[in-house]
């Protein structure tokens, strides 16, 4: 068989080996979106092309006749084929979608019943006939050509809306694509573009040659590069907006500068103040503690952080889980931050541990409870037990005076133990207070003896009245149990500055150090001292706890309960030596106890 050599030829020779490569591997890749249309698509274009290229290199007119006929069959799938890879790239494939196709399929089955019968009714086309075509630069060729009756009008009428409707659905789809899709979003509008200008070209006779053929294997090209090269379709995307954008969770894509190049919704409402984008912003200018969103690039692939920051003025907690956004060639390009919001879930843990800690605080009263039964309680009772035997046998007043002071001890630890089982102090119950008041009403309810009070404070505080007269009451049972001779109280306004070595309650705070915090002096306080035999400075770091005493009438409980409210109401409480003198000295043998309170 005679043909004729021609350089237009060779671009077609190369030309269905591409697309015939492009349908394999589309074909390979068929459980991706939209490969399978694509196989489809790119066999149609590699057979237009085959029958075109022996067209132009057959010598007889009836072969060229034959061969241009038979370039219908490639043709009349691609418009289906383009529509069918349109609608799944861009995930519009349902079921009604599959069964619009179905019906569409009609069109080219019926096609190609026209192509067979058209002798015998022309309704494609009229007398085919051979033209000569000369290209710019190259030796002239034969073509077959016939004019177009209805039916190939009206296929190229159904094609046209086949074509268009599919560049809408992609167009539309890169429209709405966001940054991080941009190089495959090019790739896609060079596919779609090419085989609309090559086919207006050759509809306006521009060139005699129709090139669309050669242009959809360019569009497939088009495709394989971003279906090899940046994972067109393994990643297309609309998973992006089915997935990413629906997310309750925030989504930052940040780039290796710390730019934020891609967001979805959750997070434009998370982040955004004012309609402003955020893609483009630095992240330090997005998310507070944004160091930690960029953590050094040390093969870890994924990490996940807690955070916390302002979002409408209230205090919220994310846990970010941080994956590596990787290139092509294996190089880390930047992040994908995903804030989820554990902010109920951190007020749940916050109530648990107050939970556990008011539980702990329980425990520890129920401790010191039974510590006081087994053992302070314990001791009075058996020697009023002891006294009542001898009382039985002696008749004697002494041994039932005796038998009542072991009943009123045991009375008095029980009102100590009601004490120390209520909380430190209401702070609904707070309100101004006048100091001396309190003072004075405490020491009236309190067996003070021969011991006096002197006041010499008009300061008011903020606190519960109640529990600060038990404070007071404590403290003058403690002066006065702990001495055999009768002292002397003074309650007075704190002026001077805590110095090393005091005893502090428990609940003190001695760490701060902070040059710019107040000291001791300059915050308003009151103490209370007396002039008796003093606290041993072994002991000041132990007076404050359960169980101390000094002495045989004491419960053990009066200094723990006076801890406990200075730290209900925020107040340190600190003990020391001796009682001040006009003359700045104190007497060695009743150096006194002096209890400082200072407010917070």
């Amino acid at each position: 068989m005679v043909i004729e050599l021609h350089p237009y030829t060779l671009a077609l020779v190369v030309a269905v080996v591409v697309s015939a490569t492009v349908s394999v591997r589309a074909w390979q890749y068929r459980p991706a979106a939209g490969a399978t249309p694509l196989a489809v698509l790119m066999v149609g274009v590699t057979e237009w092309l085959v029958f075109h290229a022996l067209e132009v290199t057959a010598t007889s007119p009836a072969r060229k006749l034959l061969w241009a006929d038979l370039q219908w069959l490639g043709a009349v799938i691609i418009p289906l084929a383009w529509l069918a890879f349109a609608l799944e790239f861009t995930g519009r494939d349902d079921e009604r979608t599959e069964r619009l196709l179905g019906v569409l399929l009609l069109e080219p089955l019926l096609g190609m019943v026209l192509l067979v019968t058209n002798n015998a009714h022309t309704l494609l086309w009229g007398e085919a006939r051979v033209e000569t075509v000369t290209l710019p630069g190259l030796a002239p060729m034969t073509v077959a050509t016939a004019h177009p009756h209805v039916g190939a009008i009206a296929h190229a009428l159904f094609s046209y809306v086949l074509l268009l409707a599919g560049t809408v659905l992609l167009v539309q789809l890169l429209l709405q694509t966001r940054s991080l899709y941009r190089i495959q979003g090019f790739f896609v509008l060079l596919g779609i573009g090419l085989p609309w200008v090559a086919n207006v070209l050759a509809l306006l006779e521009v060139t005699l040659l129709d090139l669309t053929p050669l242009a959809f294997t360019v569009t497939g090209v088009a495709f394989t590069v971003g279906l090899y090269r940046y994972r067109l379709l393994d990643l297309v995307p609309v998973a992006y907006d089915r997935v990413v954008s629906t997310l309750d969770d925030g989504v930052l894509v940040i780039d290796q500068a710390g730019r934020v190049v891609d967001t979805n919704a959750a997070a434009d409402d998370l982040f955004g103040t004012g309609g402003t984008t955020l893609i483009g912003q630095h992240v330090r200018e997005v998310v507070d503690e944004s160091e930690r969103l960029l953590p050094p690039y040390d093969g870890v692939d994924d990490r996940t952080e807690e955070i916390s920051f302002d979002v409408d003025g209230e205090r919220r907690y994310f846990s970010v889980q941080q994956s590596q956004l990787v290139g092509g060639h294996g190089q880390v390009v930047g992040i994908i931050a995903v804030f989820h919001d554990i902010t109920r879930q951190k007020e749940r843990e916050q109530e648990l541990e107050r939970a556990n800690a008011e539980l702990e605080r329980t425990n520890d009263r129920l401790d010191e409870f039974a510590s006081v039964v087994s053992h302070d309680l314990r001791n009075p009772l058996t020697v009023a037990q002891g006294w009542l035997e001898m009382a039985r046998e002696t008749g004697a007043t002494e041994d039932f005076e005796a038998i009542v002071e072991s009943h009123e001890r045991m009375e008095h630890i029980i009102d100590d133990l009601l004490t120390l089982a209520r909380e430190g102090a209401d702070p609904d119950a707070f309100e101004a207070v006048a100091l001396p008041a309190v003072a004075r009403d405490a020491w009236a309810v309190v067996d003070t003896g021969e011991s006096t009070l002197e006041v010499e404070t008009d300061i008011v505080v903020t606190a519960d009245r109640q529990r600060l007269k038990q404070l007071f009451e404590n403290l003058y049972r403690n002066a006065v149990e702990h001495n055999d001779e009768p002292v002397d109280v003074r309650v007075g306004t704190l002026s001077r500055a805590l110095s090393d070595g005091d005893g502090l309650a428990p609940s003190a705070d001695r760490s701060t150090g902070d040059e710019s915090s107040p000291s001791a002096a300059d915050q308003p306080g009151f103490y209370v001292e007396d002039d008796g035999k003093g606290i041993p400075e072994s002991e000041r770091e132990t007076v404050f706890e359960s169980g101390y005493s000094g002495s045989a009438s004491s419960t053990g409980i009066g200094l723990s309960i006076v801890a406990k409210v200075a730290d209900a109401h925020g107040w340190t409480v600190a003990v020391r030596d001796g009682r001040d003198r006009d003359d700045g000295t104190t007497d060695p043998a009743r150096p006194g106890a002096r209890f400082e309170f200072t407010l917070r």
